[in-house]
């Protein structure tokens, strides 16, 4: 009998080029994993080994199942992590080895035990386990894409590099920011602390957060109970519970508050208004009306939104560019987007054609 691979379909999208084309992790019934391009062609054999996590999504009473590995299974600048089964209990995989590869399958680094994560700006962070007791307890150093250490102090936390700048903590400490060169060019002195985006980073200093530019001057005063990124020139703040959003000034760009808001993404994002969702624009604006059952951000042009029941894909004008007929979906990500349908899960283009195999839970 042929053996089938059959492709679980993965629903994070953090995609890797090469030549032009995406690849993207599936894994085979044997739970190995390798690595396909949009066309569905495959690009690295199944071969490396995982722990394979299922999550439900929850719409509405329904759950729906999807695979999720850890975020450096992903390539990002070409490279991604991949694990080797080191021990072994009876059948079971108890403990890996981790290694980086690239586009074509080949192993950049011998296998070892300190996992890399995804890379940014050249640079990602290693995982290096400090204690073996029941601590567990971890430190991270950034590498290079040859697995090299570049930056080794110890952090507790090490955050990805964005404009330059990595947000850190030694152990003990508060949060400030190094460059690559390994020099604090913002000293420890937060309490809690986001990256840099679009040349702010918002900061926790007493009770409150505000926003800080690279020579750690306060362009926004700290007056909200929470701050995230900015995105499109804006960003969400939390005040009293409710979403509401700032311009780089600080100003608020309407005077609407939400229960629930997305950040900024193709210069929209989604709001629950009424309890429907809409959409503004960035300077407040309701853009699209406040219709649908349940939105998600537009990306790549287009928006899967619910209606009566189904969720389908609009763009910006409001045209259904795909119907709504799944049960549920996610969004679009480098060309691709995964919807569920009568409990199979499966990828679709911009042109709603399955692209590759489902995946059936219904078996």
């Amino acid at each position: 009998m042929i053996k089938k691979i059959l492709f679980l379909l993965i629903i994070i999208f953090n995609i890797a080029s090469l030549s032009g084309q995406q690849l993207y992790p599936v894994i085979d019934e044997e739970e190995k994993v390798g690595y396909i391009d949009i066309d569905g062609r495959v690009a690295i054999e199944p071969q490396f080994d995982t722990k394979i996590k299922y999550i439900n999504y929850i719409d509405g009473k329904k759950k729906y199942k999807a695979v999720v590995f850890q975020q450096n299974t992903y390539f990002s600048e070409g490279v991604a992590t991949v694990k080797i089964a080191n021990r072994f209990w009876i059948w079971f995989i108890i403990s890996y080895d981790f290694a980086l590869i690239d586009t074509k399958g080949n192993f950049i680094t011998e296998p070892e035990s300190s996992g890399i994560s995804n890379f940014n700006e050249g640079l990602a962070t290693k995982k290096i386990r400090v204690a073996y007791d029941s601590t567990g307890d971890y430190e991270y150093d950034y590498v290079g894409k040859d697995g090299g250490t570049q930056i080794s102090k110890g952090f507790v936390y090490a955050g990805p590099f964005s404009g330059g700048l990595a947000l850190v903590r030694l152990r003990g400490g508060t949060y400030g920011y190094i460059d690559k060169t390994d020099r604090f060019v913002i000293v420890p002195e937060f309490e809690d602390a986001s990256n840099f985006s679009e040349g702010l980073a918002s900061v926790k200093i007493g009770d409150k957060w505000g926003y800080i530019n690279k020579a750690k001057e306060i362009i926004i005063n700290p007056a909200f109970d929470r701050a995230f990124e900015f995105n499109n020139g804006v960003a969400r703040v939390v005040i009293k519970s409710k979403i509401r959003y700032i311009n780089k000034s600080g100003n608020f760009i309407n005077i609407q508050s939400y229960y629930y808001g997305s950040e900024f993404s193709e210069g929209l994002a989604s709001v629950k208004a009424n309890g429907r969702y809409g959409f503004i624009d960035t300077t407040g604006n309701m853009v699209i009306q406040p219709t649908y059952l349940a939105a998600e951000n537009f990306s790549e042009g287009l928006a899967c939104v619910k209606i009566r029941g189904k969720w389908g894909f609009i763009n910006k004008e409001e045209n259904r560019v795909i119907k709504p007929k799944y049960d549920f979906a996610r969004g679009f990500d480098n060309g691709l987007a995964t919807v569920w349908k009568d409990d199979v899960v499966y990828y679709i283009n911009r042109g709603g054609d399955v692209i590759w195999p489902l995946l059936d839970y219904r078996k």
